[in-house]
């Protein structure tokens, strides 16, 4: 039987922190089944990448 594994990083929108950065949360799936969880990492959101799931550049912050 094959199993399926895939790992999706995404920022919080709706949960702006003070400093305006947002919190990264990791959905992980394996074989259908999804757990979310906080990877307790803010990044503000000119640096974030969505559609790669990370964040760009070679600032400090992105880094």
């Amino acid at each position: 039987m094959k199993s399926t594994f895939s790992v999706l990083f995404f920022v919080k929108k709706d949960k702006q922190k003070i400093n305006g950065s947002y919190p990264i949360f990791v959905r992980v799936t394996i074989d259908g089944v999804a757990s979310r969880f906080n990877s307790k990492l803010d990044v503000q959101p000119k640096v974030w990448d969505g559609k790669a799931g990370k964040a760009a550049g070679r600032s400090a912050e992105a880094t």
